[in-house]
């Protein structure tokens, strides 16, 4: 199971994904969402919901799942291709 959460840095918000490794090992990544925080909570919430949906639903790695929400944002970029 993955979770999630926003966390602030340097007046950005970034997506703070919590999951077990095959190890059983907690890993913690962070991905920037690129959004100041000014005026812009409910868009950073919504891209993690959206990372969230296409990990449970789709069945994907978490960094695929990240990579095609970028990829929407930045106009068909990956950040991970």
């Amino acid at each position: 199971m993955i979770a999630g959460h926003l966390q602030i840095k340097n007046d950005y918000y970034y997506m703070v994904l919590s999951y077990l490794d095959a190890n059983g090992k907690r890993k913690q990544p962070w991905f920037p969402t690129g959004l100041p925080i000014k005026n812009s909570k409910k868009r950073a919430e919504k891209m993690l919901l959206l990372v969230n949906i296409g990990v449970l639903v789709d069945h994907v790695d978490f960094r695929n799942a990240v990579g095609v929400l970028y990829g929407a944002l930045a106009g068909g970029r990956s950040q991970f291709d």
